[in-house]
């Protein structure tokens, strides 16, 4: 008996194994809440961002955080900014308009501070202290960045010369700031990145990224900084060290950093859509889709992802686990959980339990 047992488990155990794959498939099922469970949002749903267990809806005049389990207790906010980008963290939400000059930070539905900025928002995010991070434009091709306590107050200021900032992140446990910006002098484009302790006034690495340019900056690592481009990303350590460099060979889609370390990336090879699992810069894993693909959300070795109208659910093998076709568009997906899959259709969400 004790044999047999220990034969199934090596099996499931096994990566490759047909048989572990099948059992899986048996039972992991995903299946949607009854409709009582569903959120009317009222307006178009922007946004769907993981929020301490929850799901934050974010629409263009208001928001929701919505508790899957309580549906019937979620109630639209309005929002401090209309047409708002959000960035959120710890359950904070930082609201401000591109191109605004105004940033209104909240947290439990209460203002915790509002700025008015001296020049536009190019963008901002915030950390998991409500630290706020901006990037503003001064004179056109050259950048304003901006830290602000959660409070309110400015506690380093930055301009980036004769460059252009694209994008930055705070850390929340070092109190480093990292920045990629862009020089515009040359016959192309030159981008750099710096790493800041907020505390000195030099940056403390400078790291040449060539001709890519940087969509995107994660610190979410302790000692990790991530840097991504519309074809890949590349991760570095604080003393510059590099840690992975993923060039992508079609167009990248989206991605997911739950794991820096083990990036999942959504790309558009030749007309396929392709989902690749990472082990910092080795393939570990791929799945090829039949179909479209534009949504990706995941939580540590699950990922979910969506076309027009079906959801897929897929491990880090590459297996796919659980399919449902929902009625309508899919516009908007968030895994809270491995229990849990949020997604809006319209002025709708809908929860998905893993079961």
């Amino acid at each position: 008996m004790i044999l047999i047992i220990l034969f199934f488990a090596l099996l499931l155990l096994n990566k490759s194994s047909n048989l572990s794959q099948t059992l899986l498939g048996r039972f992991l099922q995903v299946e949607l809440l009854d409709q009582e469970g569903a959120v009317n949002t009222r307006e178009t749903v922007m946004r769907l961002l993981p929020s301490e267990g929850k799901v934050l809806s974010v629409q263009p005049h208001s928001y929701m955080t919505i508790d899957p389990d309580a549906t019937e207790n979620a109630t639209a906010i309005t929002a401090p900014v209309s047409d708002a980008h959000v960035a959120t963290a710890n359950g904070y939400l930082l609201f401000y308009q591109q191109m605004g000059q105004s940033l209104k930070l909240w947290r439990k539905d209460k203002e915790v501070c509002s700025i008015d900025t001296e020049f536009a928002i190019l963008s901002a995010s915030v950390n998991e202290d409500g630290d706020m991070v901006v990037i503003t434009e001064d004179s056109g091709h050259k950048s304003v960045i901006l830290v602000y306590h959660r409070n309110g107050e400015l506690v380093y200021r930055w301009h980036s010369g004769a460059n252009l900032a694209t994008h930055a992140s705070l850390s929340a446990d070092r109190n480093e700031l990292a920045v990629c910006t862009l020089s515009l002098e040359h016959t192309a484009p030159q981008a750099t990145l710096h790493l800041f302790n907020i505390h000195r006034t030099e940056p403390i690495l400078q790291k040449d990224l060539g001709q890519r340019i940087p969509t995107f900056t994660d610190m979410s690592e302790k000692d990790l900084v991530v840097v991504g481009f519309s074809d890949g990303v590349c991760a570095f350590r604080r003393n510059g060290e590099a840690v992975y460099n993923i060039e992508c060979s079609g167009t990248l889609k989206n991605w997911s950093l739950s794991d820096p370390y083990a990036p999942c990336l959504l790309v558009s090879e030749g007309g396929t859509d392709v989902l690749y699992f990472y082990d910092k810069d080795e393939v570990a894993h791929r799945h090829d889709s039949a179909t479209e693909l534009n949504l990706l959300s995941t939580y540590k070795n699950l990922a979910v992802v969506s076309g027009i109208n079906r959801i897929q659910l897929i491990d880090r093998h590459a297996r796919v686990l659980a399919t449902f076709d929902a009625d309508h568009e899919v516009r908007e997906i968030c895994m809270l959980d491995k229990k849990t899959v949020a997604y809006s259709t319209g002025n709708e969400v809908q929860f998905l339990s893993i079961r």
